[in-house]
């Protein structure tokens, strides 16, 4: 189980390696984005709008209050499954702009969603 940062500063893709490093702000470029396994970690270190832009599963997400950006899932098809945990923190905004995007909070084992944030769009839930 691995903590991945989010640390682009401009608009970019969650599939992009280059997004993302071991340690908030620090240099992008991991050999695997988070999966199943790990932890997706959205705070100051990256200032850039995240776009999901296919079908992907992460064990707990963290919308931190200090991530100026936004998450989006926009492509068609867009979905992220989140197995463990959710964490959207005052402030944040989770963008399901296309009618086929998808957040889902899956499996026996997710154990807790904070929702101090936004979740707007189209897509579903």
């Amino acid at each position: 189980m691995a903590t991945k940062y989010w640390v682009s500063n401009s608009d970019g893709l969650w599939s992009d390696t280059s997004n993302w490093s071991t340690s908030s702000g620090g240099s992008g470029g991991v050999s695997v984005i988070p999966t199943i396994a790990d932890t997706a970690i959205f705070d100051s270190g990256g200032s850039g709008d995240c776009t999901v832009n296919g079908l992907y599963t992460v064990g707990y997400l963290d919308l931190t209050s200090s991530y100026s950006g936004t998450f989006k899932l926009q492509h068609y098809p867009s979905r992220l499954a989140i197995y463990r945990d959710l964490d959207l923190r005052s402030g944040q905004t989770i963008d399901l702009t296309h009618t086929d995007s998808l957040l889902q909070l899956t499996s026996s084992f997710f154990n807790f969603a904070t929702f101090d944030g936004t979740i707007t769009g189209v897509g579903e839930v």
